[in-house]
């Protein structure tokens, strides 16, 4: 029975052996089918695309010249342009003609193909610098009641010396007077499509935000110095009574007389008793370029940094050793005034931080499918001393 397993076992091996010498003659006779295929289809692509030796001329090259789709097929293919010189040619010829033609300009001539892409950052409004801060007012913030009332001594009493001895004092009284402060309102609103909130990348609403509340921000500035006392508005420092003002035109063609002028403003400010330890300009830009181009007689502007050094310098630009503060919310182009004075007399009362509300269902919103943004602040502003401020009126 061994013997008989052991035949069975060789006759399997054998049958198996044979079978697979018949699988490989098998698989390379195949090959070799495949491969006399592939030499046939050349060949004939070959006399397709015209490259029989009849077509070439006596220095090998196709001398058939027309336009070939089958010869331009197979140069693309083998990225091999021997036998397809003519279509070459004409690609090289036309490259640039194509390559113009495919732009991005052209929506229709290549320009679908190129997707947009956009950056996730909201480009702002250019604003105007903010003033107070840089200025350094006196901030009075979280009040509640109103109005605010600083008493104040006008003009106080009179001192004498008593001569002979025996003789009786000269009696005198206080001026008194207060600084009322009372809330105004300055809100801004803005409505813009739900739908815009939800698909917009950046988001509208964040951008929105911060534009309001920068608009108050300015309109809160403007006021301190142009704020005219009606339609709401606070009374700003040009516009107060008795603000010291100088109307007298401002000779800007000689440094001399301009400096006179300019030193007017330092010496009322400090004749009024008023510190100039931290005393300030204020200017718009075309207010101080006017003053930067007032040069003496060695070309030196009046207008130098702290160091002495020039416009140039990386140090604070000061005039008559004071620094310069200077934005478009100080004074229009038009009126060119400048303001000299000790800033913490100046107050600016806030009876609120500035308040951010937002509503889908104000008036139409809701039915609109708008949402409402909305930011209100309430404050004012005056000087504690007349005196602190001086004004440079009509700076030209």
């Amino acid at each position: 029975m061994s013997q008989k397993l052991l035949e069975d076992i060789k006759e399997s091996i054998t049958t198996l052996g044979k079978n697979f010498n018949d699988g490989t003659v098998k698989v390379d006779s195949q090959f070799k089918l495949y491969e006399e295929r592939i030499k046939s289809l050349e060949s004939a692509l070959r006399e397709q695309i015209g490259l029989r030796d009849k077509e070439r001329a006596t220095d090998g090259t196709i001398s058939k010249k027309k336009w070939g789709w089958a010869r331009f097929a197979f140069a693309v293919a083998k990225k091999d342009w021997t036998f397809a010189p003519f279509e070459k040619e004409e690609c090289d010829k036309h490259r640039d003609m194509i390559m113009k033609t495919m732009t991005a300009g052209d929506f229709t001539a290549g320009g679908a193909l190129i997707p947009p892409q956009y950056i996730a950052e909201l480009i702002g409004l250019l604003r105007p610098k903010l003033v107070a801060q840089a200025l350094g007012v006196r901030m009075l913030t979280g009040l509640t009641g109103s109005p605010v009332i600083y008493p104040k001594i006008k003009t106080g009493v009179t001192g004498t010396w008593i001569a002979p001895e025996g003789t009786s004092i000269t009696a005198s009284d206080q001026i008194t007077g207060q600084l009322n402060l009372t809330p105004h309102m300055a809100g801004a609103l803005t409505k813009i499509s739900n739908n815009l909130v939800l698909l917009s990348n950046p988001s509208v609403e964040q951008g929105v935000r911060d534009d309001l509340v920068n608009v108050l921000r300015e309109t809160l500035d403007k006021a301190i110095f142009q704020g005219t006392g009606i339609l709401g508005q606070p009374l700003g420092l040009l516009n107060w009574t008795p603000a010291i003002t100088s109307d007298a035109d401002f000779d800007a063609t000689d440094a001399g007389t301009a400096l006179a002028e300019l030193v007017l403003a330092a010496k009322s400010v400090e004749n009024a008793n008023a510190s100039l330890d931290n005393a300030k300009w204020a200017m718009n830009p075309t207010s101080y370029w006017k003053l930067a181009g007032i040069v003496d007689a060695n070309k030196r502007s009046i207008l130098q940094t702290s160091d002495q050094s020039g416009l140039s310098g990386s140090t604070p630009t000061t005039l008559l050793g004071y620094p310069v503060v200077r934005s478009t919310l100080v004074s229009p182009a038009a009126t060119d005034d400048a303001y000299f004075g000790s800033w913490d007399d100046f107050i600016l009362a806030m009876w609120n931080v500035l308040e951010i509300a937002a509503s889908t269902e104000t008036s139409t919103a809701f039915e609109k499918n708008e949402l409402w943004i909305r930011a209100i602040l309430y404050a004012d502003c005056g000087p504690r001393h007349e005196g602190s401020f001086y004004i440079q009126k009509s700076l030209n």
